[in-house]
């Protein structure tokens, strides 16, 4: 029987296994344990099955059979574990082309029809706020610009006056750090 989780990589315990005990003599006894991976396990034996569906995690809802509806909706929505890898071909030092390339996401045929629907309003409501727009502004409330005047003369920045005291460097023949006259 196929069981689906909406858990990726769920796991959870049937029966707990139990240490062994050396004084006694008693062995130790494994544990049975389910595994899901990619949502989905699939269970051949009776028994195992018989205490999946008693199991608490069925009950609430943590997996289903495949012959639920609930399955359907899980599967839909699965996103695969692992991204695909973009693998690039090299040649001589430079990417020569892209294996993989990655493929562009298309939407489902209900966004699409949603999509168009909202565009055919939006533009009816743009196209009704223009209209407003255009009978609102009447041709007299329109005026003519100013004719631009031109400053009647353009004045020159002042000179910068250099400060009265330098200092100065003595350039030495010398290595180092060159003196400063005070």
């Amino acid at each position: 029987m196929k069981f689906i989780s909406r858990i990726k990589n769920y796991g959870f315990v049937l029966r707990p296994g139990l240490p062994g005990n050396k004084f006694s003599g008693q062995p130790p006894q494994p544990g049975l344990h389910v595994r899901f991976k990619d949502n989905e396990v699939i269970v051949n034996d009776e028994n195992v099955i018989k205490m999946m569906l008693d199991s608490s995690e069925y009950e609430n809802h943590e997996f289903v059979t495949s012959d639920q509806e609930e399955a359907d909706k899980i599967l839909s929505t699965r996103i695969e574990t692992e991204p695909r890898h973009n693998i690039l071909e090299l040649e001589h030092g430079a990417i020569a082309k892209n294996v993989n390339p990655k493929p562009a996401k298309s939407l489902t045929v209900d966004q699409m029809k949603f999509a168009t629907q909202l565009a055919k309003e939006m533009a009816k409501e743009m196209f009704n706020e223009f209209q407003k727009r255009e009978t609102q502004v009447k041709p007299e409330s329109i005026k003519e610009p100013e004719s631009i005047k031109e400053p009647e003369s353009i004045k020159e920045p002042e000179s910068i006056e250099e400060p009265d005291e330098y200092i100065q460097t003595e350039i030495q023949k010398k290595r180092g750090r060159p003196k400063l006259n005070k």
